[in-house]
Protein backbone atom coordinates (compact mmCIF):
# COMPACT_ATOMS: atom_id res chain seq x y z
CA UNK A 1 0.00 0.00 0.00
CA UNK A 2 0.92 3.60 -1.02
CA UNK A 3 -0.32 6.37 0.50
CA UNK A 4 0.50 10.11 0.30
CA UNK A 5 -0.93 12.21 2.41
CA UNK A 6 -1.20 16.14 2.93
CA UNK A 7 0.57 16.70 6.48
CA UNK A 8 1.84 20.27 7.44
CA UNK A 9 2.13 21.40 3.39
CA UNK A 10 -0.33 24.00 3.72
CA UNK A 11 1.41 25.01 7.65
CA UNK A 12 -0.41 27.80 10.01
CA UNK A 13 -0.91 30.36 6.91
CA UNK A 14 -3.16 28.45 5.20
CA UNK A 15 -5.07 27.79 8.01
CA UNK A 16 -5.35 31.41 8.93
CA UNK A 17 -6.19 32.16 4.86
CA UNK A 18 -9.14 29.47 5.28
CA UNK A 19 -10.73 30.65 8.22
CA UNK A 20 -10.82 34.34 6.57
CA UNK A 21 -11.85 33.28 3.52
CA UNK A 22 -14.31 31.53 4.72
CA UNK A 23 -15.84 34.71 7.14
CA UNK A 24 -15.22 37.12 4.10
CA UNK A 25 -17.28 34.47 1.82
CA UNK A 26 -14.44 35.49 -0.85
CA UNK A 27 -14.12 33.02 -4.35
CA UNK A 28 -12.35 29.66 -4.03
CA UNK A 29 -12.04 26.48 -6.24
CA UNK A 30 -13.97 23.24 -5.67
CA UNK A 31 -11.88 19.57 -5.98
CA UNK A 32 -12.34 19.83 -9.86
CA UNK A 33 -11.01 23.39 -10.34
CA UNK A 34 -13.73 24.94 -10.94
CA UNK A 35 -15.16 28.70 -9.23
CA UNK A 36 -17.51 28.67 -6.48
CA UNK A 37 -18.37 31.30 -3.91
CA UNK A 38 -18.67 30.79 -0.39
CA UNK A 39 -22.32 31.40 1.11
CA UNK A 40 -22.76 34.96 2.61
CA UNK A 41 -25.76 36.46 4.66
CA UNK A 42 -28.73 36.72 2.19
CA UNK A 43 -28.47 40.80 2.66
CA UNK A 44 -25.35 40.62 0.74
CA UNK A 45 -25.67 38.53 -2.52
CA UNK A 46 -23.29 40.82 -4.89
CA UNK A 47 -20.69 39.46 -2.37
CA UNK A 48 -18.15 42.40 -3.93
CA UNK A 49 -14.58 41.69 -2.19
CA UNK A 50 -13.88 44.40 -0.28
CA UNK A 51 -10.30 46.19 0.05
CA UNK A 52 -9.52 44.34 3.57
CA UNK A 53 -10.47 40.87 1.81
CA UNK A 54 -7.81 38.14 1.57
CA UNK A 55 -6.55 36.53 -1.34
CA UNK A 56 -8.28 33.44 -3.09
CA UNK A 57 -7.16 30.41 -1.21
CA UNK A 58 -6.38 26.91 -3.59
CA UNK A 59 -5.81 23.98 -2.04
CA UNK A 60 -3.40 22.31 -5.08
CA UNK A 61 -1.98 19.34 -3.11
CA UNK A 62 -3.56 15.51 -3.89
CA UNK A 63 -3.59 12.92 -1.52
CA UNK A 64 -2.76 9.34 -3.54
CA UNK A 65 -3.73 6.01 -2.11
CA UNK A 66 -3.06 2.75 -3.65
CA UNK A 67 -4.11 -0.13 -2.80
CA UNK A 68 -6.01 -3.81 -3.98
CA UNK A 69 -4.39 -2.80 -7.18
CA UNK A 70 -6.90 0.66 -7.30
CA UNK A 71 -5.31 3.95 -7.53
CA UNK A 72 -7.23 6.88 -5.77
CA UNK A 73 -6.35 10.70 -5.97
CA UNK A 74 -8.26 12.86 -3.78
CA UNK A 75 -8.63 16.59 -5.04
CA UNK A 76 -7.72 15.99 -7.94
CA UNK A 77 -8.80 19.14 -10.26
CA UNK A 78 -9.67 19.86 -13.24
CA UNK A 79 -9.36 17.38 -16.59
CA UNK A 80 -6.73 14.57 -14.98
CA UNK A 81 -5.38 12.74 -18.25
CA UNK A 82 -4.52 8.66 -17.92
CA UNK A 83 -3.14 7.26 -20.78
CA UNK A 84 -2.73 3.39 -20.94
CA UNK A 85 0.97 2.78 -23.10
CA UNK A 86 0.12 -1.22 -24.11
CA UNK A 87 3.28 -1.85 -25.44
CA UNK A 88 5.29 -1.69 -22.54
CA UNK A 89 2.50 -2.23 -20.13
CA UNK A 90 2.63 1.61 -18.22
CA UNK A 91 -0.54 3.58 -16.80
CA UNK A 92 0.34 7.56 -17.20
CA UNK A 93 -1.44 9.72 -14.90
CA UNK A 94 -1.62 13.85 -15.45
CA UNK A 95 -2.46 15.51 -12.78
CA UNK A 96 -2.70 19.30 -13.96
CA UNK A 97 -2.28 22.30 -11.56
CA UNK A 98 -1.60 19.69 -8.50
CA UNK A 99 1.33 18.66 -6.09
CA UNK A 100 2.11 16.18 -4.38
CA UNK A 101 3.95 15.99 -0.68
CA UNK A 102 5.89 12.83 -1.48
CA UNK A 103 7.73 12.22 -5.09
CA UNK A 104 9.80 9.55 -6.21
CA UNK A 105 10.15 5.72 -6.65
CA UNK A 106 7.35 3.41 -4.29
CA UNK A 107 7.43 -0.46 -3.71
CA UNK A 108 4.30 -2.24 -5.45
CA UNK A 109 5.35 -5.78 -4.68
CA UNK A 110 1.42 -6.69 -3.36
CA UNK A 111 0.31 -5.55 -6.35
CA UNK A 112 -1.23 -8.33 -8.52
CA UNK A 113 -0.73 -6.11 -12.08
CA UNK A 114 2.19 -3.58 -11.11
CA UNK A 115 5.83 -3.49 -9.71
CA UNK A 116 6.58 0.41 -9.34
CA UNK A 117 5.09 3.45 -9.49
CA UNK A 118 6.58 6.75 -9.65
CA UNK A 119 5.37 10.34 -8.95
CA UNK A 120 7.39 13.66 -10.18
CA UNK A 121 6.92 17.01 -10.49
CA UNK A 122 6.10 18.34 -13.40
CA UNK A 123 5.93 22.15 -14.92
CA UNK A 124 2.31 21.96 -15.19
CA UNK A 125 1.54 19.61 -12.12
CA UNK A 126 2.37 15.76 -11.11
CA UNK A 127 2.72 12.97 -13.24
CA UNK A 128 1.90 9.57 -12.20
CA UNK A 129 3.40 6.20 -13.84
CA UNK A 130 2.96 3.01 -12.38
CA UNK A 131 4.73 0.01 -14.40
CA UNK A 132 2.70 -2.87 -15.22
CA UNK A 133 4.13 -6.69 -15.15
CA UNK A 134 1.86 -7.87 -18.19
CA UNK A 135 -1.85 -5.97 -19.84
CA UNK A 136 -4.02 -4.78 -18.22
CA UNK A 137 -7.27 -3.04 -18.47
CA UNK A 138 -8.93 0.12 -16.86
CA UNK A 139 -11.87 1.23 -15.12
CA UNK A 140 -11.86 4.93 -14.39
CA UNK A 141 -14.55 6.52 -12.06
CA UNK A 142 -14.89 10.04 -10.93
CA UNK A 143 -16.98 12.61 -8.94
CA UNK A 144 -16.00 15.91 -7.04
CA UNK A 145 -13.79 14.66 -4.43
CA UNK A 146 -11.84 11.59 -6.30
CA UNK A 147 -10.72 9.95 -9.38
CA UNK A 148 -10.72 6.58 -9.04
CA UNK A 149 -8.51 4.22 -11.21
CA UNK A 150 -9.18 0.51 -10.66
CA UNK A 151 -7.48 -2.23 -12.57
CA UNK A 152 -8.97 -4.95 -14.05
CA UNK A 153 -8.38 -7.95 -16.07
CA UNK A 154 -7.87 -7.91 -19.74
CA UNK A 155 -11.08 -9.89 -22.03
CA UNK A 156 -9.54 -10.78 -25.10
CA UNK A 157 -5.81 -11.65 -24.39
CA UNK A 158 -3.96 -13.74 -26.40
CA UNK A 159 -6.59 -12.70 -29.52
CA UNK A 160 -6.43 -8.74 -30.02
CA UNK A 161 -3.27 -7.01 -29.72
CA UNK A 162 -3.08 -3.31 -29.37
CA UNK A 163 0.58 -1.91 -30.12
CA UNK A 164 0.48 1.98 -29.19
CA UNK A 165 4.44 2.22 -28.13
CA UNK A 166 5.97 2.20 -31.49
CA UNK A 167 6.07 4.49 -34.21
CA UNK A 168 3.69 2.16 -36.32
CA UNK A 169 0.13 2.30 -33.86
CA UNK A 170 -1.75 -1.23 -35.01
CA UNK A 171 -4.34 -3.85 -33.58
CA UNK A 172 -3.45 -7.47 -34.64
CA UNK A 173 -6.42 -9.27 -34.70
CA UNK A 174 -5.60 -13.48 -34.72
CA UNK A 175 -7.60 -15.61 -36.24
CA UNK A 176 -9.23 -12.62 -37.91
CA UNK A 177 -9.70 -12.27 -41.90
CA UNK A 178 -10.43 -8.67 -42.41
CA UNK A 179 -9.38 -8.29 -46.06
CA UNK A 180 -9.24 -11.02 -48.93
CA UNK A 181 -5.39 -11.42 -49.14
CA UNK A 182 -1.90 -9.13 -48.16
CA UNK A 183 -2.44 -5.72 -49.75
CA UNK A 184 -5.95 -6.83 -51.09
CA UNK A 185 -8.20 -3.98 -51.57
CA UNK A 186 -11.19 -5.95 -50.84
CA UNK A 187 -12.35 -5.98 -47.07
CA UNK A 188 -14.70 -7.68 -45.11
CA UNK A 189 -16.35 -5.33 -43.00
CA UNK A 190 -18.65 -1.85 -43.05
CA UNK A 191 -17.40 0.83 -41.86
CA UNK A 192 -18.62 4.17 -40.60
CA UNK A 193 -17.67 7.03 -39.34
CA UNK A 194 -19.11 9.84 -36.87
CA UNK A 195 -17.27 12.82 -37.79
CA UNK A 196 -18.80 14.94 -35.36
CA UNK A 197 -18.02 12.76 -32.65
CA UNK A 198 -14.31 11.39 -34.30
CA UNK A 199 -16.05 7.70 -34.11
CA UNK A 200 -14.93 5.20 -36.22
CA UNK A 201 -17.25 2.06 -36.33
CA UNK A 202 -16.34 -1.53 -37.96
CA UNK A 203 -19.08 -4.03 -38.72
CA UNK A 204 -17.65 -7.44 -39.07
CA UNK A 205 -19.08 -10.82 -39.81
CA UNK A 206 -18.57 -13.18 -36.84
CA UNK A 207 -17.37 -15.88 -39.28
CA UNK A 208 -13.99 -13.30 -39.97
CA UNK A 209 -13.36 -12.85 -36.61
CA UNK A 210 -12.20 -15.00 -33.75
CA UNK A 211 -14.78 -15.26 -30.76
CA UNK A 212 -14.19 -12.24 -28.63
CA UNK A 213 -15.64 -11.00 -25.12
CA UNK A 214 -17.73 -7.43 -25.05
CA UNK A 215 -15.14 -5.05 -23.50
CA UNK A 216 -14.02 -1.43 -23.81
CA UNK A 217 -9.88 -0.22 -23.29
CA UNK A 218 -9.06 3.26 -22.38
CA UNK A 219 -6.01 4.30 -24.02
CA UNK A 220 -5.67 8.26 -24.37
CA UNK A 221 -2.42 7.91 -26.55
CA UNK A 222 -3.00 10.12 -28.63
CA UNK A 223 -4.50 7.68 -31.48
CA UNK A 224 -7.89 6.29 -29.39
CA UNK A 225 -9.27 7.68 -26.63
CA UNK A 226 -10.69 3.87 -26.40
CA UNK A 227 -11.83 1.04 -28.57
CA UNK A 228 -14.65 -1.40 -27.53
CA UNK A 229 -15.94 -4.70 -28.60
CA UNK A 230 -19.43 -5.54 -29.09
CA UNK A 231 -21.38 -8.87 -29.99
CA UNK A 232 -24.21 -7.65 -32.01
CA UNK A 233 -26.19 -10.55 -33.60
CA UNK A 234 -23.85 -12.59 -36.27
CA UNK A 235 -21.33 -9.34 -36.51
CA UNK A 236 -18.41 -8.17 -34.14
CA UNK A 237 -18.50 -4.46 -33.82
CA UNK A 238 -15.57 -2.62 -33.19
CA UNK A 239 -15.87 0.94 -31.95
CA UNK A 240 -12.94 3.37 -32.13
CA UNK A 241 -13.54 6.77 -30.50
CA UNK A 242 -10.52 8.75 -31.73
CA UNK A 243 -8.75 11.42 -30.46
CA UNK A 244 -8.26 12.76 -34.09
CA UNK A 245 -9.39 11.62 -37.62
CA UNK A 246 -7.36 8.72 -38.28
CA UNK A 247 -6.92 5.97 -41.67
CA UNK A 248 -7.55 2.63 -40.28
CA UNK A 249 -5.55 0.74 -43.08
CA UNK A 250 -6.43 -3.04 -43.26
CA UNK A 251 -3.89 -5.83 -43.68
CA UNK A 252 -3.87 -9.78 -44.05
CA UNK A 253 -1.53 -11.69 -42.07
CA UNK A 254 -0.58 -15.55 -42.00
CA UNK A 255 -3.33 -16.38 -39.68
CA UNK A 256 -4.49 -13.39 -38.85
CA UNK A 257 -5.13 -9.52 -39.98
CA UNK A 258 -4.40 -6.07 -38.88
CA UNK A 259 -5.76 -2.67 -38.63
CA UNK A 260 -3.17 0.34 -38.69
CA UNK A 261 -3.84 3.57 -37.18
CA UNK A 262 -2.23 6.37 -39.74
CA UNK A 263 -2.37 10.04 -38.93
CA UNK A 264 -1.60 12.65 -42.01
CA UNK A 265 1.35 13.81 -40.21
CA UNK A 266 1.59 17.30 -42.57
CA UNK A 267 5.08 17.30 -41.00
CA UNK A 268 8.00 18.63 -42.97
CA UNK A 269 10.51 16.47 -43.74
CA UNK A 270 9.37 13.58 -42.66
CA UNK A 271 11.15 10.70 -43.20
CA UNK A 272 9.39 7.05 -43.77
CA UNK A 273 11.88 3.88 -43.06
CA UNK A 274 11.08 0.93 -44.02
CA UNK A 275 13.26 -2.01 -43.02
CA UNK A 276 13.06 -4.87 -45.52
CA UNK A 277 11.16 -8.16 -45.13
CA UNK A 278 10.21 -9.66 -41.41
CA UNK A 279 7.74 -11.94 -39.83
CA UNK A 280 7.73 -15.35 -42.13
CA UNK A 281 9.76 -13.53 -44.67
CA UNK A 282 13.20 -13.37 -43.62
CA UNK A 283 14.96 -12.08 -46.82
CA UNK A 284 18.63 -13.33 -48.10
CA UNK A 285 20.65 -15.06 -45.47
CA UNK A 286 24.37 -15.41 -44.91
CA UNK A 287 26.48 -19.21 -45.37
CA UNK A 288 24.47 -21.36 -43.15
CA UNK A 289 21.73 -19.49 -42.64
CA UNK A 290 23.69 -18.06 -39.45
CA UNK A 291 22.75 -14.32 -40.39
CA UNK A 292 19.39 -13.47 -41.87
CA UNK A 293 18.42 -10.17 -44.13
CA UNK A 294 15.17 -9.29 -41.94
CA UNK A 295 17.56 -8.82 -39.02
CA UNK A 296 20.63 -6.82 -39.98
CA UNK A 297 18.05 -4.16 -41.49
CA UNK A 298 15.73 -3.97 -38.66
CA UNK A 299 19.05 -2.97 -36.46
CA UNK A 300 20.27 -0.76 -38.80
CA UNK A 301 16.86 0.71 -39.13
CA UNK A 302 16.80 1.80 -35.70
CA UNK A 303 19.85 3.47 -35.64
CA UNK A 304 18.88 5.47 -38.89
CA UNK A 305 15.85 6.81 -37.24
CA UNK A 306 18.10 8.05 -33.99
CA UNK A 307 20.27 9.11 -36.74
CA UNK A 308 18.12 11.49 -37.92
CA UNK A 309 15.85 12.06 -35.23
CA UNK A 310 19.23 14.12 -33.69
CA UNK A 311 19.62 15.92 -37.38
CA UNK A 312 16.48 17.21 -36.35
CA UNK A 313 14.45 15.15 -38.79
CA UNK A 314 10.66 13.75 -37.86
CA UNK A 315 10.88 9.96 -38.84
CA UNK A 316 8.21 7.17 -38.71
CA UNK A 317 9.91 3.85 -38.53
CA UNK A 318 7.62 1.16 -40.18
CA UNK A 319 8.99 -2.04 -38.41
CA UNK A 320 10.37 -1.79 -35.04
CA UNK A 321 9.92 -6.00 -34.56
CA UNK A 322 9.89 -8.77 -36.43
CA UNK A 323 6.50 -8.45 -38.21
CA UNK A 324 5.40 -9.33 -41.35
CA UNK A 325 4.34 -6.00 -43.81
CA UNK A 326 2.88 -6.04 -47.51
CA UNK A 327 4.86 -4.38 -50.30
CA UNK A 328 2.10 -2.24 -51.14
CA UNK A 329 1.16 -1.50 -47.61
CA UNK A 330 4.32 -0.04 -46.55
CA UNK A 331 4.39 2.76 -49.39
CA UNK A 332 0.34 2.96 -48.80
CA UNK A 333 1.13 3.76 -45.34
CA UNK A 334 3.43 6.28 -46.12
CA UNK A 335 1.31 7.96 -48.66
CA UNK A 336 -1.13 8.70 -45.93
CA UNK A 337 1.24 9.85 -43.78
CA UNK A 338 1.91 12.30 -46.49
CA UNK A 339 5.75 11.78 -45.96
CA UNK A 340 8.43 13.24 -47.69
CA UNK A 341 10.93 10.31 -48.03
CA UNK A 342 11.07 6.55 -47.80
CA UNK A 343 14.02 5.07 -47.45
CA UNK A 344 13.81 1.04 -47.81
CA UNK A 345 16.87 -0.74 -46.13
CA UNK A 346 18.27 -3.90 -47.77
CA UNK A 347 21.06 -6.02 -47.85
CA UNK A 348 21.80 -8.49 -51.07
CA UNK A 349 23.10 -11.36 -51.96
CA UNK A 350 24.80 -13.00 -54.56
CA UNK A 351 25.76 -16.55 -55.76
CA UNK A 352 29.27 -15.38 -56.64
CA UNK A 353 30.49 -15.11 -52.74
CA UNK A 354 33.51 -12.81 -54.09
CA UNK A 355 30.57 -9.57 -55.10
CA UNK A 356 30.80 -7.15 -52.52
CA UNK A 357 30.13 -3.44 -51.96
CA UNK A 358 27.09 -1.08 -51.73
CA UNK A 359 24.32 -0.07 -54.01
CA UNK A 360 21.77 2.41 -54.21
CA UNK A 361 17.90 1.93 -56.41
CA UNK A 362 16.12 4.36 -57.68
CA UNK A 363 12.97 4.97 -60.12
CA UNK A 364 12.79 9.33 -60.14
CA UNK A 365 14.61 9.96 -56.91
CA UNK A 366 18.01 9.98 -58.55
CA UNK A 367 19.59 12.87 -56.57
CA UNK A 368 18.51 11.28 -53.34
CA UNK A 369 20.08 8.09 -54.29
CA UNK A 370 22.94 9.76 -55.19
CA UNK A 371 23.57 11.53 -52.50
CA UNK A 372 22.54 8.21 -50.03
CA UNK A 373 25.30 6.01 -52.13
CA UNK A 374 28.13 8.49 -51.91
CA UNK A 375 28.15 9.51 -48.20
CA UNK A 376 27.07 5.82 -47.39
CA UNK A 377 30.33 4.29 -49.33
CA UNK A 378 32.56 6.86 -47.77
CA UNK A 379 30.70 6.18 -44.07
CA UNK A 380 31.39 2.44 -44.45
CA UNK A 381 34.24 2.49 -46.61
CA UNK A 382 32.44 -0.12 -49.30
CA UNK A 383 32.76 -1.09 -52.73
CA UNK A 384 31.01 1.52 -55.07
CA UNK A 385 28.88 -0.34 -56.74
CA UNK A 386 27.11 2.37 -57.88
CA UNK A 387 22.45 3.46 -58.91
CA UNK A 388 20.45 0.92 -60.06
CA UNK A 389 17.30 2.98 -62.10
CA UNK A 390 14.82 -0.18 -61.07
CA UNK A 391 11.13 0.04 -62.74
CA UNK A 392 10.28 -2.55 -61.32
CA UNK A 393 10.21 -2.41 -57.54
CA UNK A 394 6.65 -2.29 -55.29
CA UNK A 395 8.56 0.48 -52.84
CA UNK A 396 9.64 2.81 -55.71
CA UNK A 397 6.55 2.55 -58.09
CA UNK A 398 3.70 2.81 -54.85
CA UNK A 399 5.40 5.97 -53.23
CA UNK A 400 4.08 9.24 -53.96
CA UNK A 401 7.50 10.79 -53.03
CA UNK A 402 11.12 10.29 -52.98
CA UNK A 403 11.53 6.52 -52.35
CA UNK A 404 15.00 4.54 -52.72
CA UNK A 405 16.07 1.09 -52.17
CA UNK A 406 19.30 1.21 -50.02
CA UNK A 407 21.36 -2.30 -50.26
CA UNK A 408 24.55 -1.85 -47.90
CA UNK A 409 26.64 -4.78 -48.53
CA UNK A 410 26.41 -8.43 -49.42
CA UNK A 411 25.63 -11.21 -46.85
CA UNK A 412 26.29 -14.18 -49.55
CA UNK A 413 29.63 -12.17 -49.23
CA UNK A 414 31.69 -13.96 -45.71
CA UNK A 415 33.87 -10.57 -45.17
CA UNK A 416 31.13 -8.47 -45.39
CA UNK A 417 28.22 -10.91 -43.43
CA UNK A 418 30.66 -10.25 -40.43
CA UNK A 419 30.72 -6.48 -40.55
CA UNK A 420 27.16 -6.42 -40.93
CA UNK A 421 26.63 -7.88 -37.81
CA UNK A 422 28.85 -5.90 -35.81
CA UNK A 423 26.75 -2.98 -34.08
CA UNK A 424 29.88 -0.62 -34.75
CA UNK A 425 29.61 -1.23 -38.48
CA UNK A 426 26.07 -0.62 -38.51
CA UNK A 427 25.82 2.91 -37.17
CA UNK A 428 28.52 3.70 -39.64
CA UNK A 429 26.32 2.95 -42.23
CA UNK A 430 23.35 4.43 -40.63
CA UNK A 431 25.35 7.41 -40.11
CA UNK A 432 26.48 7.58 -43.70
CA UNK A 433 22.74 7.00 -44.68
CA UNK A 434 21.42 9.73 -43.00
CA UNK A 435 24.39 12.22 -44.11
CA UNK A 436 23.20 11.74 -47.63
CA UNK A 437 19.35 12.54 -46.60
CA UNK A 438 20.57 15.78 -44.73
CA UNK A 439 22.98 16.51 -47.61
CA UNK A 440 20.06 16.10 -49.96
CA UNK A 441 17.79 18.07 -48.35
CA UNK A 442 20.10 20.67 -47.51
CA UNK A 443 21.14 21.20 -51.31
CA UNK A 444 16.96 20.83 -51.94
CA UNK A 445 16.23 24.12 -49.68
CA UNK A 446 19.38 26.00 -51.59
CA UNK A 447 17.92 25.09 -54.24
CA UNK A 448 13.86 26.19 -53.96
CA UNK A 449 15.35 29.44 -51.91
CA UNK A 450 17.64 30.32 -55.57
CA UNK A 451 14.90 28.90 -57.74
CA UNK A 452 12.42 31.51 -55.42
CA UNK A 453 14.55 34.36 -55.86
Amino acid sequence: MIAVTVAAVLGIVTLIKTLASVNTGQITDDPKGNPSVSQKPENNEQNEPTETSMAPVENKVLVLNFENDILTVQNPGANPRVSHITGNHTLVLEIYDRISEKYGDFDLSNSTYFESMSISEEENGTRIVLNAKSDFNIVVESNEENYVIRVIDVQNAGKLIYRNDLDRHYMAIDSAALCARSDSEIVYYEEYFDSYNLVKKLVIPKKNMPALNDEKVILNDGYLKSYEIKNVDDDIVMIFTLEEDLTLYPNARDYNSTLTFIKNRTEENLIVIDPGHGGLDGGTVSAGEVLIEKNIVLDISAFLAEELRARGFNVYNLREEDVFLGLKERTDIANHLGASSVISVHVNAYDDTSVNGSLTMYKDSLDLARSIQNNLVASIRSTDIGLVKMMDRAILNGAKMDSVIVEIGFLSNPIEAEKLNIEEYQRKASAGIADGIAEYYENKENTDGTQGN
